[in-house]
């Protein structure tokens, strides 16, 4: 999975955003609107963090997406435990 694909369903992401990073606001989600820039720059003010660490946590975002994507798919994976060890700076 890429930002881009996230990006064109925004609609179906935002809620698990808001989830991701509770600081933000539904106002937040609204502005952001799948870009991925925008988002980056919420996390860095909203979460004190460096460009960098934003970095890191929307990666992650993505990667759990991927992982949640491929299980919904493919039902011997389903039942795998969440990935651990992630970067978090909440």
């Amino acid at each position: 999975m890429t930002w881009e694909a996230i990006e064109k369903q925004w609609f179906l992401y935002k809620e698990m955003v808001k989830a991701n990073w509770p600081k933000l606001t539904d106002q937040d989600v609204t502005f952001i609107a799948g870009n991925q820039d925008r988002l980056r720059k919420k996390i860095q003010q909203k979460y004190l963090l460096t460009e960098g660490e934003a970095n890191a946590e929307i990666a992650y975002f993505v990667g759990e997406q991927e992982v949640a994507h491929s299980r919904a798919n493919d039902p011997l994976r389903a039942a795998e435990q969440p990935l651990k060890g992630a970067p978090r700076y909440r």
